[in-house]
C-alpha cells in the first residue's frame, strides 16, 4: 500500500484513477520473483506482496491480488477529506522549507488526523460506498 499510494494520491488529486492492467501487474510480481525488480513503486510493490504471500507460493496470482489489495486501500484512503487536506499542508510545507522533520511533518498532518485516527478508515468509507 505504501508503494502504491504515490500514485494513489496523484490520481486523488488529478480526480481520476489509473488501474494498471492485471498483465503489467502480474509482470511486476513475476520480475521480481526472479530477482529483476528494481527500486520504483510498481517493484516495491511487488516485493511487499511477496512478502504477504511467501516466495513459496505456487504462482504470482496471490501476490498479485495482494497488490491490487494494496491499491485499493491506497486509493480509499486517499480519498478520504482529512486525508487529502493533510497532504496537500504536508505538500505546502515541503514546497516552504524543501526539507521537513519527522516532527514537523507529524505537526502538519496532525491538524487533520488525529494519531491513530485511520485505523479501520478504509473499511469504514468500503461501507459507507457499498450503502
Amino acid at each position: 500500500m505504501l508503494a502504491l499510494a504515490g500514485g494513489a494520491g496523484e490520481d486523488a488529486r488529478a480526480g481520476w484513477r489509473y488501474r494498471a492492467p492485471d498483465t503489467e501487474v502480474v509482470d511486476f510480481v513475476a520480475r521480481t520473483f526472479n530477482f529483476q525488480g528494481g527500486g520504483c513503486d510498481g517493484c516495491s510493490a511487488a516485493y511487499g506482496a511477496w512478502q504477504v504471500v511467501s516466495p513459496r507460493a505456487e504462482n504470482a496470482a496471490p501476490a498479485a491480488a495482494v497488490w491490487r489489495a494494496g491499491e485499493d486501500a491506497a486509493a480509499a484512503l486517499l480519498a478520504l477529506p482529512n486525508v487529502r487536506a493533510a497532504v496537500a499542508d504536508l505538500a505546502v510545507a515541503l514546497m516552504q522549507d524543501h526539507r521537513i522533520d519527522g516532527e514537523r511533518a507529524h505537526e502538519v498532518i496532525n491538524k487533520h488526523i488525529e494519531f491513530g485516527g485511520l485505523i479501520g478508515a478504509v473499511e469504514e468509507r468500503a461501507q459507507c460506498l457499498e450503502s
